[in-house]
């Protein structure tokens, strides 16, 4: 099937019952842990039910085709289709979802409160940017800013929202997936958190489960 077949394909009722086999499956581990990563109990299952959808709203679809495997296509906002995956088996298909589902509840944790999260973590880091409001300069809008040093402060950067999202996100997959894809999503967010570094400054400690600054 062409990506635009399976963005509008209907599984039948055997696919629909391996669709949900899968989901089921995903969800119940997820849901053993909603408590765990503190994330808000609601945000978290909210955004586990949107994202383990076969037909999530606005963005996509996924399933299982038989004879083929899992799928999921993605409609972008300007109706371009990208094939992320298909013809997975079980286990591939799992490995994908889990990852997926654990990045969107992290990111829809880091975002429902931008500002609050900023103000209760500011004081672990050395530098944490202010906003000043909204100014007008020869017709040009833009925020206005400033650094604030913090006292007794942990890390020696500027505020990083990305910390409180890669860290439960691997909390999560750590109490689902393999070590094998453990650790590659360790050494994926690693490199996130490390991009356009000169120098590798962030690794995660596994023991703590936490990102340090070398």
């Amino acid at each position: 099937m062409t990506e635009r077949e399976l963005l509008h394909y209907e599984m039948n009722r055997e696919e629909l019952k391996k669709w949900n086999e899968l989901v089921d499956d995903i969800k119940s581990k997820f849901l053993s842990m909603a408590g765990p990563t503190k994330i808000p109990y609601d945000l978290f299952t909210d955004t586990l039910d949107r994202t383990t959808m076969a037909k999530e709203p606005w963005c996509g679809s996924k399933g299982y085709l038989k004879d083929s495997g899992f799928y999921y296509v993605e409609e972008g906002d300007r109706g371009e289709i990208e094939l992320i995956y298909s013809g997975l088996d079980y286990k591939m298909a799992r490995n994908e979802m889990v990852k997926r589902c654990a990045d969107r509840i992290a990111y829809a944790y880091v975002t429902k409160d931008i500002k609050g999260l900023r103000d209760k973590y500011k004081g672990l880091w050395h530098y944490c940017r202010i906003d000043d409001g909204i100014e007008n300069v020869n017709g040009i809008t833009r925020m206005k800013s400033h650094l604030e040093e913090q006292k007794d402060w942990v890390y020696d950067a500027e505020y990083d929202y990305r910390i409180y999202w890669f860290e439960p996100l691997i909390f999560m997959v750590k109490r689902i997936l393999d070590n094998k894809e453990y650790e590659k999503t360790i050494a994926y967010y690693e490199e996130c958190m490390n991009h356009n570094m000169k120098k590798h400054h962030w690794v995660f400690n596994r023991e703590l489960e936490k990102f340090e600054l070398l």
